[in-house]
């Protein structure tokens, strides 16, 4: 009689919010006897960490997996982390122990979770999907802003790395995995600190709404920073890297900013002064306004 494998299930959490797990992965987080979880070099690992917030001592005795992937672009050096990954998960199968990987977001959409079930379904093991609630529906909640706007408005979600093939799709699009564009815009800032306080990813050619700017001698970056309260208004003169010459526009003095930070935790706090006045240029950008 053939011994009776666990099964590997792949289990949302969600963008980070503890109350955002669905009540299927919290079944399943709590039946699973073994919790696999990508973890970074830095021993981090943020989706047990989500699951642990929200199920507290419900993971205690259970046998926890770390596993490491490859951040590679080679195909070769990516695959054979996949393969480490899913040695380090087999034993427990075999065992018979069912065991619940933890992915970020949902499992469905740009989740490493794919490629250990693509092998271990090819070699004779039950795999199964939990789906949760992915960060751009999250945001979007947050930010209180429908991602669609009519019953027949499309809706595009791609890699960062193909932004120009989908940027003139009609409707709204959605860039995952879009931290790497951070370092060019960090770079262009620094390059002009003489006579520059702030970049928009679109000025280098990133059209995406993330700015940077120096802060109290740092710099400081934001997602999808959005002004949700203005008052004090005057009339500044501004100069600015994509034109030459200074001109007059209106500025408030303090701003209220909601934005997400580079862990994509929303944020929201009041600006004033010169780093208000900033940030105001730099979302002008961000909406294809220029001084």
């Amino acid at each position: 009689m053939a011994e009776l494998k666990g099964t590997f299930y792949g289990v949302s959490v969600g963008p980070g919010d503890p109350e955002l797990l669905t009540l299927q992965a919290v079944r399943l987080i709590r039946k699973c006897p073994v919790l696999a979880a990508p973890q970074t070099s830095s021993g981090q690992m943020l989706a047990l960490d989500i699951a642990r917030s929200a199920l507290g001592k419900a993971l205690d005795g259970k046998t926890i997996v770390p596993l490491h992937f490859a951040m590679s672009r080679d195909p070769a050096v990516l695959a054979a982390s996949h393969k480490e990954a899913v040695q380090a998960v087999r034993p427990y199968l075999d065992a018979g122990q069912d065991t619940a990987m933890l992915n970020l977001g949902d499992v469905s959409i740009y989740a490493t979770f794919g490629y250990l079930q693509e092998i271990l379904q090819a070699q004779g093991y039950a795999t199964a999907m939990a789906a949760g609630v992915p960060s751009f529906c999250a945001a979007a909640a947050r930010l209180n802003q429908p991602l669609t706007g009519g019953m027949d408005a499309p809706l595009t979600i791609a890699p960062g790395s193909r932004a120009d093939e989908v940027l003139d799709a009609p409707g709204t699009k959605v860039l995952m995995k879009t931290g790497r564009q951070l370092p060019a815009l960090l770079d262009t800032l620094a390059a002009h600190r003489d006579g520059c306080v702030g970049m928009a990813a679109n000025m280098i050619g990133v059209n995406k709404r993330i700015i940077a700017f120096e802060n109290d001698g740092k710099h400081e970056v934001m997602f999808n920073p959005v002004i949700v309260k203005q008052s004090g208004a005057y009339e500044a003169e501004e100069g600015c890297l994509s034109l030459t010459g200074r001109r007059k526009v209106r500025r408030f003095r303090a701003i209220k900013v909601q934005w997400q930070n580079e862990k994509f935790q929303l944020r929201l706090k009041t600006f004033t002064g010169w780093t208000a006045e900033i940030i105001q240029h730099e979302l002008d950008h961000c909406d294809g306004i220029l001084i």
